[in-house]
C-alpha cells in the first residue's frame, strides 16, 4: 500500500465535513512514495477515526493536519526497528492528563463541553482503533496540552511481508 494515496483518500473524505466545521485541513506531504505492508482497509479506517474525531473537536478556524513518515523509532521503546508512522495533529481542546489513558476505555468520552450536542459519538472509535493497530502488530499513540491541542500517532511495524496469493478472492 502506498501511504500517500492513503493519506489523499482520506482527507477526500473528511474534507466535505470540515469545510461545514470551516476546519482547515492541512497534509504534510513528508517523504515520497513511502509503501508499507499492511491491510490498506483497517489502516483506513484507523486514520479516519483519528481524522474525524480530530475535526469534530476542533473549532471553526482551527487547522487539523495529517502526514505520515519513516523513521527508526519505536512506540514501544524498542531499538533497531523501522515504523511507518501516520499522525493527526489538531488544535481542539486537548485532553488533561488523567484523561490520556482513560480515552481509550470502550464508551469512554471526555471533554464533554466540546463538540456540538447529538454529534458527539458512541465512545467505541478510538478503542476500535487501537485494537485494530494492535492487530497489525502496531500501536496507537496519543500526546495534549489542554487548550492546545492532540497528536494521534498511528504506529505499523515495516518488516511485514508481502503474501503470494493465487486465484481469485471474492
Amino acid at each position: 500500500m502506498v501511504v500517500s494515496d492513503l493519506i489523499e483518500a482520506a482527507m477526500d473524505a473528511i474534507s466535505p465535513e470540515a469545510e461545514r466545521r470551516k476546519v482547515a485541513l492541512h497534509h504534510d506531504p513528508g517523504q515520497d512514495r513511502l509503501e508499507l505492508v499492511a491491510d490498506p482497509d483497517r489502516v483506513l479506517q484507523i486514520t479516519l477515526n483519528l481524522l474525524s474525531n480530530a475535526v469534530k473537536f476542533s473549532s471553526a478556524g482551527t487547522t487539523v493536519a495529517l502526514g505520515a513518515e519513516w523513521g527508526n523509532g519505536s512506540p514501544r521503546g524498542e531499538e533497531g526497528e523501522e515504523w511507518v508512522s501516520i499522525w493527526v495533529r489538531d488544535e481542539g481542546p486537548g485532553i488533561a492528563p488523567e484523561d490520556l489513558e482513560r480515552i481509550w476505555g470502550e464508551f469512554q468520552q471526555v471533554n464533554p463541553e466540546s463538540g456540538e450536542p447529538g454529534e458527539r459519538g458512541t465512545g467505541i472509535g478510538l478503542t476500535l482503533s487501537r485494537q485494530l493497530a494492535e492487530h497489525m502488530d502496531g500501536a496507537l499513540t496519543v500526546e495534549s496540552d489542554v487548550g492546545k491541542g492532540s497528536l494521534f500517532t498511528l504506529w505499523i511495524p515495516t518488516g511485514a511481508e508481502r503474501e503470494e496469493r493465487e486465484g481469485w478472492i471474492g
